[in-house]
């Protein structure tokens, strides 16, 4: 697949957007963006099979807007930082880490709250 050095998606707006859409289904369907850093489904099919596969599913935000900060000379680190706790936008090892925080978080409110009459 070919890595774009160019951005397709800046040119959208109202009138572009169909054309722009309809050019990249039919040419690449499939291709690693180098601006985005990442592979590009504009196929709803290819999307919907992706989204169904959790092993080829590998969404790195954090990555993306590291990228984006770097690129933009911006200051995102808040932003990353939240990105990175939050397990649906982390990967395997941080993933179960940030899971099993959030798992023993609500076992010691449910173990709160069966106290909460003696308090």
């Amino acid at each position: 697949m070919p890595a774009l050095s160019y951005d397709p998606l800046r040119e959208l707006g109202p009138a572009s957007r169909q054309r722009i859409y309809t050019e990249l289904r039919e040419q690449m369907p499939v291709y690693k963006s180098s601006v985005l850093a990442a592979w590009v489904l504009t196929r709803y099919a290819d999307v919907s099979a992706i989204l169904r596969h959790q092993d080829a599913l590998a969404f790195e935000l954090a990555s993306f807007l590291q990228s984006l900060s770097q690129r933009a000379k911006l200051d995102l680190s808040s932003l990353i930082e939240f990105c990175s706790s939050i397990s649906l936008l982390t990967r395997p090892p941080r993933h179960e880490a940030v899971r099993r925080m959030f798992k023993q978080g609500r076992a010691e409110k449910r173990q709160m709250r069966s106290l909460a009459p003696w308090f």
